[in-house]
């Protein structure tokens, strides 16, 4: 229809062509071709009198310098083990007598809820 085909022209137009030509709701797809021809003729002529920026010229931008690889540096492999206090195994009657005394499991020092 030729609704349609309206719509779908319009939908193609640049969004500066396409605002003006949706506001005169054409209704003839013929009518519509010679309003965006229009009206994109009274936007070339209006960038036409804009008067370009005659100051000083800019410096023209030459990017950043290229990278320079780096190179690959192998980390040596740090023992899991570093920074751990060695564990030792304690037995459950152990344990129980630690925990009566209040004592820390890892130093058998006074355990605290600040202690570390």
């Amino acid at each position: 229809t030729t609704k349609s085909l309206i719509g779908a022209y319009i939908g193609g137009l640049k969004e500066e062509v396409k605002i003006d030509v949706q506001r005169r709701k054409c209704t003839d797809l013929v009518e519509c071709f010679a309003e965006a021809r229009a009206v994109e003729e009274r936007n070339r002529h209006k960038n036409a009198l804009r008067k370009p920026y005659k100051g000083n010229e800019p410096t023209k931008y030459k990017g950043l310098p290229p990278r320079k690889p780096i190179p690959y540096k192998r980390e040596e492999q740090k023992p899991l083990y570093r920074d751990r206090v060695p564990t030792t195994d304690i037995t459950r009657q152990e344990r129980e007598q630690m925990i009566k005394n209040n004592q820390c499991f890892n130093c058998k020092e006074p355990w605290s809820r600040t202690h570390k």
